[in-house]
């Protein structure tokens, strides 16, 4: 297999972000590790001075030991603009392509990648011949697990998807706008992000709208990249769309797989979700809920909801009637 170029793309900016950009880069350096015997991998930073000055300190003399390559952008100049966020992105995928990237990798300041994501991620786009890869990426509170994470990634223990998954991951820790997404009994609650299940075996079944575009191959990028609403609603959309088939992109089975969790703080402002909550066995709010989809969603979400994502905790037992009903349900809302 020919050497593929991988550019691990991160947005951040601000001295605020300098404590989680070291968690997101310590738990994908074993995998890079991994990836560098077979292929080259660099690391892009889109950052501005102050962050780039905090890092060097600390984060970027471990790369050099590592000997890890990594490129600073600086973004100083932009952060004052209007749509600041969507206008970073369109210009950091457009360097990637001028580097001549085979694959990209967009990495937010908050993202923990679990142990042999990052290597399952190469996989499917490399072996399997995939195209984009689409996960959910779970968000969590950040002061119920960022000391834990912390101590963790400072004992140089790798996160483990099965001792320490369940002690990440629970209830409590989800974030608050995905707690209010949870299906009990027959109920379900229908928003622009998430149907979750928690099943008798303890596993997490998420069945997800806004899949996120983790990895992607460049040849998928579209000529003009413009990103006017946000990365998981018109530039998912535009990346989709340019595949040549639904064969070539793969949504992520379950956290075996890759699992990617989101610090979210607790000072961050909870969204306004038009959402609906209504029973499956009604007819009427079954009708209210396919309007809703037909009206809110992209011919990408209306696909992608197809698609179920376990988080397993301790078993790898599957409850195949928690997927018959995400099928029902799929096909009395999208028929």
């Amino acid at each position: 297999m020919t050497k593929q170029n991988i550019q691990l793309l991160i947005f951040a900016w601000g001295e605020g972000y300098e404590s989680k950009l070291n968690l997101t880069i310590e738990s994908l350096l074993k995998d890079i590790i991994e990836l560098k015997k077979k292929h080259n991998v660099s690391i892009i930073f889109l950052i501005d001075k102050e962050l780039k000055n905090l890092l060097e300190k600390k984060l970027f003399v471990k790369l050099l030991n590592l000997k890890i390559l990594y490129k600073t952008i600086d973004i100083t100049n932009k952060i004052q603009k209007k749509n600041i966020f969507n206008k970073i992105q369109e210009y950091g995928f457009g360097e990637s392509r001028n580097l001549k990237s085979d694959i990209i990798i967009p990495i937010y300041a908050d993202f923990i990648f679990f142990e042999k994501s990052l290597i399952n991620i190469v996989k499917f786009l490399t072996k399997e011949q995939k195209k984009i890869i689409f996960q959910p990426v779970l968000c969590l509170i950040e002061e119920k697990v960022f000391n834990k994470i912390d101590n963790r990634l400072k004992n140089k223990k790798n996160l483990n998807n099965l001792d320490f998954l369940k002690s990440v991951i629970s209830k409590n820790n989800i974030h608050n706008i995905q707690k209010m997404m949870f299906i009990n009994d027959n109920k379900i609650c229908l928003s622009p992000a998430w149907h979750m299940f928690i099943s008798s075996d303890d596993n997490l079944y998420i069945n997800a709208y806004h899949n996120t575009p983790i990895a992607f191959r460049t040849e998928v990028l579209p000529e003009k990249i413009v990103i006017e609403i946000s990365s998981d609603q018109d530039f998912t959309n535009s990346l989709f769309n340019n595949l040549n088939h639904y064969s070539e992109c793969y949504f992520v089975k379950d956290s075996n797989e890759t699992l990617v969790i989101s610090l979210k703080s607790i000072k961050d402002k909870p969204l306004e979700i038009n959402q609906y909550i209504g029973n499956q066995n009604r007819e009427d709010s079954m009708l209210d809920a396919k309007i809703w989809i037909q009206n809110f969603t992209n011919n990408f979400h209306k696909y992608s909801s197809n698609f179920v994502y376990v988080l397993k905790m301790e078993t790898s037992e599957k409850d195949k009637n928690i997927f018959d009903k995400f099928e029902n349900l799929n096909e009395k809302l999208l028929s």
